[in-house]
């Protein structure tokens, strides 16, 4: 069997990768990503709008607001 043996004089040396230049790329990349995301979200529930349903609700609240409700019933 073999055996593990931990050598605590020499530890590993630190990663040279990263430095400046890797935070700003993963930083960059996270803002498109979030930025692509939110833009996503934003433009299908923008198109999930019914303008016609809006234009209809407004010429509702114009009828009710001049007061003619389509009744020929004397108020």
């Amino acid at each position: 069997m073999s055996e593990i043996v931990y050598n605590r004089a020499h530890p590993a040396p630190p990663r040279s990768d990263i430095g400046l230049a890797w935070f700003l790329k993963r930083t960059v990349m996270a803002v498109v990503i979030l930025g692509v995301s939110i833009g996503g979200i934003a433009w299908l529930l923008h198109s999930s709008i019914d303008p016609t349903a809006e234009a209809r609700a407004a010429d509702n609240q114009t009828v009710n607001a001049a007061g003619l409700t389509g009744s020929i019933a004397p108020r």
